[in-house]
């Protein structure tokens, strides 16, 4: 069975920028994986940061079981996901463990660093799979096979100079929007935090709205997610192009 493995930096990320993708991806017949760096151990004015960290894991964990997606633990906290060896040993035995053929992950430019850096983690992890002198944590036998890394747009359309970002294909998924709707309601302890650190009145509402935004590079839908494709080299030929499994939701962004 093919795999998709969906690794983002914080819980409620794959949600807001990518669950339509991976519901599409299920339905094509994909086994699909649900990992975040961090527990979300900050999000909140009112828990403690294990109260916080506890909280959002099971709102996680509840979200991975409505996507159908397989759960893999965090393995940091919030402001400490940060460029190391360790770090990138730990993402890559999961995708050891795992061996997708995709991997969707966060945009290189974003308005934080957690995510950013994230991406350069999964980059890293998933260019290292193959060499057996690297060694990961735990330790999983290095894998050969053809794997191609996908990048969501970033949150808000932007990257952190608020310069404009525009993606290479978006993917209808308004067959799939009242779904992914529900999954974000899984993480509920972000509505109050949301509102308070970012001003989102509704959390919910707010992915919407962006979904739209996005879709808005297509006739075809009202909702949809953006993507940019990463570099073929060092990972796979250059025609391999898995996410075109769903290819009647993929829309190619034609630039003027």
């Amino acid at each position: 069975m093919k795999k998709a493995f969906a690794v983002v930096a914080h819980p409620d990320d794959i949600e807001i920028m990518m669950a339509g993708t991976l519901l599409l991806l299920k339905k094509s017949g994909y086994e699909i994986h649900y990992m975040t760096l961090s527990d979300g151990d900050c999000g909140s004015k009112i828990y403690t940061s294990l109260e916080c960290g506890r909280t959002r894991t099971l709102e996680a964990i509840h979200a991975a079981e409505k996507l159908g997606a397989s759960f893999h633990p965090s393995i940091t906290h919030d402001m400490e996901i940060f460029y190391t060896s360790e770090m990138i040993r730990k993402v890559m035995g999961v995708i050891r463990q795992i061996n997708p053929d995709i991997i969707l992950t966060h945009a290189l430019e974003e308005y934080m660093f957690d995510h950013s850096i994230c991406a350069q983690i999964v980059i890293s992890a998933t260019f290292a799979k193959g060499a057996p002198n690297y060694t990961s944590i735990p330790c999983v036998d290095s894998v050969q096979k053809d794997c191609r890394i996908y990048h969501s747009v970033p949150y808000g359309l932007m990257d952190m100079y608020g310069r404009k970002i525009t993606p290479v294909f978006i993917v209808n998924i308004e067959s799939v929007m009242e779904d992914k709707s529900k999954v974000l309601e899984c993480h509920i302890s972000q509505r109050e935090w949301l509102k308070a650190s970012q001003g989102h009145d509704d959390f919910v509402e707010s992915m919407q709205q962006m979904c739209n935004k996005i879709a808005k590079y297509s006739v075809e839908t009202n909702y949809a997610e953006g993507w940019i494709r990463h570099s073929y080299l060092g990972f796979c030929p250059e025609d391999f192009d898995p996410i075109r499994d769903i290819q009647d939701s993929i829309v190619e962004v034609k630039y003027e």
